[in-house]
């Protein structure tokens, strides 16, 4: 992966994530390890069209998978990806650190 591509990757993940309510999901998501959208509605208490939305962000940025089991779609952080935005997130914030 070229530079270029690494940027528009975190742009695309910086973007979805600067959102309060994806901020949200991600983190509750990550902290079950994966989770029914079934599940994660109920838990948001949001309507589900907005909660689809807001994961489809988060799908389109690379940071979360989803998957359909049955009729039921099931959630997880693509943990590869969500590593290399927090890496490259890390590296920004030692490039400020420097000055």
């Amino acid at each position: 992966m070229g530079r270029i591509d690494k940027d528009l990757f975190f742009a695309k993940a910086a973007k979805a994530l600067g959102d309060r309510t994806r901020l949200l999901i991600f983190r509750e998501i990550d902290d079950r390890g994966s989770m029914p959208m079934l599940e994660l509605i109920q838990l948001l208490n949001l309507a589900q069209p907005l909660v689809s939305h807001q994961v489809k962000q988060l799908v389109n940025a690379q940071l979360v998978e989803a998957q359909k089991v049955g009729r039921e779609v099931h959630l997880k952080i693509n943990t590869e990806k969500a590593n290399q935005f927090f890496s490259e997130l890390d590296q920004i914030k030692a490039l400020t650190k420097r000055d």
